[in-house]
């Protein structure tokens, strides 16, 4: 029997507009927020930007000493500020002389071997470069910045996901006052930076997805469709232009620039990405909507990230190619040929890729027992933090009485902000699984790629506080099972359209839907032939709805969190306290 072919139709400028509108809302684009909204967000951000301010930069030269692996990436950032390559620090003394603005332990020659990628030290070097060498302030000043920068990003991407300045004001307070946030903006290592650069990958790649998506809703409703709304090409219209994406893959190179766990998160965010497209595909019923998601979601969003992000990680080696001294910079050209990788390549590009084996089989063979180190799956628990800093009794004035003074910083997270989030985690992977919510798998996306990779690595000697880049969505998590459990999470899409058709009447093209809102009432829209326009409309979005349960709930954990903060911040900070006082925190002997 002969297959009859389905006809095409094409909608009016103003039909397509409102058709547009629709699909909009079925792929949940958020697009602008009303002002008064965006000005309440701004308004959090502000708030949880000047809390992370005073909690980062509070006595940031204290102590005035390298504490724990400072040790190793502030020297390495004043060797580069210096003599634009890391040099070897030689002698037992070098630390007391780095102190004292003393350089003489520093080797103007040899090359210093570092198994960490340059970006984040230059970082650090820029400043040392503003606020001098050997002063705290110096060196810790890119951790603590992009420590506050990483709170307000927060805020603006929990706006963006439940679309209420409330929830994004919680979650901006919690990540402030967390305790591992804020040890790690004040202390001059590499992962504060690296969380950053993730975090603020994350946040492009959401806004890739209401760009893209609102590009697909515009292409599909205003190109030929058949009667029954579904697009003329079986795989929709292409999307190649994707500059969210590009400045991911920039932001996630420069992560792997730190260090090199953040590929993961471009795996993990690109398969997002991914899966997102493939989604939005099926929404608008392209026939071959898989397809689709692999060829012209799937594809052009690897162009637009991978290709980025690998040319961003190699540029971070740029000052290393152009300095003669760096370690294993003359490695092809001291060696035989027979041992080069690439004989055909220039030997700078031999040497780096000699070098990053040497880096490879350094971090795959680090099993050295240290006191300190614990296993991925206790970081949720906060189950081994680390002592980054400690002076005891002997080495302070006993003005505490009996039990004497100490100081001590120690990467302990807020307790109120973990502990509970673990109940969110649950809620989120509910709502993923059961609801199929994208907020709550966008979630997720953030733990598989910077927490899961972790267990694959049991063997390692690594630490709790790399769980700092996971920080950002623990924070999403408690702030969305919160919400859901008071009923202020609001809808995922700004509508739910149940059914919807193109229908042609009296050789019209007629627009009928049936939608129900977030509060189940039933809305109809029926653009009439009769009507030469339809009515205009304005952009509808879907609020979530608080009660007075829901704002005393919030609140109640809120003041958790800030009396939690209160209690620990003296150990966040390295504050001289009595012994007495500090043993009060040790809650289990894990935590000494």
């Amino acid at each position: 029997m002969e297959q009859v072919a389905k006809p095409i139709v094409t909608l009016s400028p103003a039909r397509a507009d409102a058709w547009e509108k629709e699909l909009r809302a079925r792929l949940g684009v958020v697009g602008r927020l009303p002002h008064t909204l965006m000005v309440q967000g701004w308004i959090a951000a502000a708030i949880a930007g000047f809390v992370a301010f005073v909690t980062r930069f509070w006595n940031l030269n204290h102590p005035h000493t390298v504490v724990f692996d400072e040790t190793y990436y502030v020297k390495g950032a004043t060797s580069l500020l210096t003599q634009g390559f890391e040099g070897v620090w030689d002698g037992d003394d070098a630390n007391d002389l780095f102190l004292q603005g003393d350089y003489s332990a520093l080797s103007a020659i040899e090359g210093d071997y570092v198994v960490h990628p340059p970006l984040g030290k230059w970082l650090m070097a820029f400043g040392q470069f503003l606020f001098g060498e050997n002063t705290g302030v110096g060196w810790r000043f890119t951790t603590a910045f992009l420590g506050v920068l990483a709170v307000m990003l927060i805020v603006y991407i929990a706006m963006r996901l439940f679309r209420s300045p409330f929830l994004a004001g919680f979650a901006g307070l919690a990540m402030a006052l967390d305790g591992m946030g804020i040890a790690l903006s004040r202390t001059g290592i590499l992962d504060n930076i690296l969380a950053f650069f993730t975090l603020a990958g994350f946040a492009t790649l959401v806004l890739d997805r209401d760009d893209s998506r609102a590009k697909l809703a515009h292409r599909t409703a205003h190109g030929p469709l058949h009667p029954d709304g579904t697009p003329k090409d079986t795989w929709g219209p292409r999307l190649w232009s994707r500059p969210w994406m590009l400045a991911t893959g920039l932001l996630l190179g420069m992560a792997c620039g730190v260090k090199w766990s953040g590929i993961y998160a471009v795996a993990v965010f690109g398969l997002t990405a991914f899966s997102w497209g493939a989604g939005a595909r099926r929404i608008v019923e392209t026939k071959l909507w898989f397809g689709a998601g692999v060829f012209r979601e799937g594809i052009p969003a690897f162009i637009s990230l991978v290709p980025i992000a690998l040319l961003t990680y190699i540029a971070a080696w740029i000052p290393w190619f152009v300095n003669p001294n760096g370690y294993g910079r003359q490695w092809a050209a001291t060696t035989g040929s027979d041992k080069i990788p690439l004989s055909w390549a220039p030997d700078a590009i031999s040497s780096l890729i000699h070098y990053h084996g040497s880096m490879w089989e350094f971090h795959n063979g680090l099993s050295s027992p240290h006191d300190y180190q614990s296993q991925a799956w206790q970081w949720l628990f906060q189950a081994r933090p680390v002592s980054f800093f400690w002076r005891g009794t002997k080495e302070l004035p006993n003005e505490c009485g009996d039990s004497g003074c100490v100081q001590a910083i120690t990467s302990i997270g807020n307790p109120a902000v973990w502990w509970l989030a673990l109940l969110g985690l649950a809620v989120v992977i509910w709502c993923a699984i059961g609801k199929r919510d994208w907020r709550a798998w966008s979630i997720l996306a953030g733990y598989a790629g910077l927490w899961l990779p972790w267990f694959a690595y049991m063997g390692r000697t690594i630490f709790q506080f790399y769980a700092i880049a996971v920080l950002p969505f623990v924070v999403l998590a408690l702030t969305y099972g919160l919400a859901y459990f008071t009923g202020a999470l609001g809808a995922p899409h700004a509508r739910r359209l149940e059914w919807r058709a193109l229908e042609e009447v009296e050789g019209s093209v007629v627009v009928v839907e049936k939608e129900i809102n977030n509060h189940d009432d039933p809305v109809f829209s029926r653009f009439s032939p009769a009507n030469e326009e339809p009515e205009p409309e304005t952009e509808w979005w879907c609020p979530p709805k608080f009660t007075r349960r829901a704002y005393g709930a919030i609140g109640a954990v809120t003041g958790l969190i800030v009396i939690a903060a209160v209690f620990w911040m003296p150990l966040w900070w390295g504050s001289t306290v009595s012994h007495s006082f500090w043993g009060l925190h040790m809650w289990f002997s894990s935590w000494i």
